[in-house]
């Protein structure tokens, strides 16, 4: 992603500017009907603590037996205490195979909540405003290993509602982490990356998506003022084995907001919203 300096102006000043209009309060997962996937893992997750609470502590009362017996019959100590090797034993064995089938690792996409405060430059000292967003790990005690975001279907909305993909490709496109100059195909992290995604230019330029340059291709990257675009992204990882689907929507505004030390420029962000 390309940045300058050709002109500068204070975080606080070029915030002002452009500051996107306020977008629709979006509807509750309630009024949609759709489930919050969220405490649907809290859940599990408290779930499988509490098996491996009462698997400990079934262990633990059972080592204290074997100790009680020892001092009273050791032959029956001897055989608990063998007992006791052998389940721990099986317990590791199983933790080793199935260690990722019994706590796999989740993920989700979302709009950064902290966005821009500041103005890059595309070629030709042009203003843009740069969009990103992030990929959670749900379950940051595990790391994700070698994490790739790919981009898979774009629709234009052409209706209220209506969605068509008019722009269809056979390969995935390759989204690059950010900031770009390092590990920018795949990353290892325990909390969460941040990946770019597209940019508005000022002067009604449009919003331009941003995907890993050295793929080749001639997939439509500009879409101009006044379109909605659905993309719909999904990520690999070493180990991650889910199949889950992350629709984000773009509407792109018009530029409203003068830009304050940048003459005959206007730049007003698009709305980025996850579907």
């Amino acid at each position: 992603m390309l940045t300058g300096s050709a002109q500068t102006s204070s975080p606080a000043t070029v915030l002002r500017a452009v500051s996107s209009p306020a977008p629709a309060a979006p509807r509750s997962r309630q009024a949609t009907g759709e489930l919050d996937p969220l405490p649907i893992l809290s859940n599990t997750h408290h779930m499988r603590s509490k098996l491996i609470s009462v698997l400990f502590l079934v262990l633990f009362f059972f080592f204290l037996f074997a100790c009680y017996e020892s001092a009273t019959d050791s032959t029956n100590a001897d055989f608990l205490i063998n007992c006791l090797v052998a389940a721990g034993t099986v317990g590791a064995v199983i933790v080793a195979l199935f260690g990722d089938a019994l706590d796999p690792v989740k993920l989700r996409i979302e709009v950064p909540e902290q966005s821009n405060t500041v103005i890059d430059f595309a070629p030709g000292a042009v203003p843009v405003y740069c969009h990103h967003l992030r990929v959670v790990n749900l379950t940051p005690h595990k790391a994700v290993e070698n994490c790739r975001v790919w981009l898979k279907n774009i629709f234009v909305e052409v209706a209220a509602g209506v969605w068509n993909e008019e722009i269809k490709f056979a390969v995935p496109r390759l989204m690059e982490w950010a900031p770009s100059q390092y590990s920018k195909e795949k990353r290892t992290f325990c909390t969460d990356q941040v990946f770019d995604f597209g940019q508005t230019r000022s002067n009604n330029g449009g919003f331009e998506l941003i995907f890993y340059k050295e793929q080749l291709g001639t997939i439509q990257r500009h879409f101009g003022t006044g379109n909605r675009i659905k993309f719909i992204f999904y990520v690999t990882a070493d180990n991650y084995q889910r199949h889950e689907e992350f629709a984000v929507i773009v509407d792109v505004v018009p530029s409203v907001n003068v830009l304050q030390g940048f003459h005959g420029h206007v730049l007003t962000p698009s709305r980025v919203t996850m579907a």
